[in-house]
């Protein structure tokens, strides 16, 4: 009865070491939202050199892009 329970294991753990691995990711504007943060942050916390608008906005279309590929 041992045994049986020992290859029932051994079968169980090889199955779901032999199943396809998926990765769940988050959505593609989780990236911009997260850059477009940091920037509010950099900017209220370094008020004397402060990120513009439009570098913001650069900055926030290449977070965007760098899961294009």
């Amino acid at each position: 009865m041992e045994n049986r329970k020992f290859v029932v294991w051994i079968a169980l753990i090889g199955f779901v070491l032999l199943l396809p691995n998926r990765a769940f990711a988050y959505g593609a504007d989780t990236h911009a939202y997260l850059t477009d943060e940091i920037v509010k942050f950099y900017n209220q916390h370094y008020g004397n050199n402060q990120i513009s608008a439009d570098l913001k906005s650069y900055i926030i279309d290449g977070s965007r892009r760098e899961d294009d590929t």
